[in-house]
């Protein structure tokens, strides 16, 4: 069941449910559920050289859903939520409240904005909100958000994973061999190829800044 609770709270790693229009035309008030990537990035608009606070998030989901788009489907959702949650799920908890967030903090969301450039631009699911226009609405926890079971299982398990040895074994991978730009990577990507391998190369590329 969802929770209501104060925009003051919310933090990176949640997901979270609210009720937003944006500012085009012809846009709709759209339930959406989002996992919250950075709750505090102050930006100084050009026009007028003005502060504002904004809210960057993984849209997962939008009610009713935009005309032409479809809905994630579970391999989609597994593969978004598996690259934001690079770093891990975690248990929070609140009183007794429990509830599953990536662990991570804003401060961290630059890099994880990069290593999530590959999903977001064959999904769009990528968005950012006017905190001021935000914390005018109801916010609610979406803890009973249907994270993908594997990514539990490693989370009730504590599985952990050699990056050296996964590293080693990617980079054997012929699929990988010749890439030397992330976007050669994304190119691949863009035309159906997906492998464990590629996301590697894509990662170690972007680190490296080889762009």
């Amino acid at each position: 069941m969802a929770k209501r609770i104060s925009w003051m709270s919310v933090t990176a790693g949640e997901m979270i449910r609210f009720r937003y229009k944006a500012k085009h035309k012809n846009a709709k008030s759209r339930i959406r559920t989002c996992l919250v990537l950075n709750e505090r990035h102050i930006f100084k608009r050009k026009t007028d050289g003005r502060k504002v606070r904004l809210v960057h998030m993984l849209q997962m989901e939008a009610i009713p859903r935009k005309t032409g788009t479809t809905k994630l489907r579970k391999a989609q959702i597994k593969r978004i939520l598996g690259r934001a949650a690079n770093l891990g799920l975690e248990y929070r908890t609140e009183g007794e409240e429990e509830r599953i967030a990536v662990k991570g903090t804003r401060h961290r969301a630059p890099r994880q904005y990069r290593r999530l450039v590959n999903v977001i631009k064959q999904h769009g699911v990528y968005r950012t909100f006017s905190w001021h226009r935000l914390k005018a609405r109801a916010a609610f926890r979406a803890s009973d958000y249907p994270w993908p079971q594997e990514l539990v299982e490693e989370l009730k398990g504590g599985a952990v994973i050699n990056e050296a040895e996964a590293e080693v074994e990617a980079s054997n991978d012929p699929s990988v061999k010749g890439l030397k730009t992330a976007h050669k990577v994304l190119d691949k990507m863009k035309r159906g190829e997906d492998s464990v391998a590629l996301d590697r190369k894509f990662d170690e590329l972007i680190d490296k800044g080889k762009l």
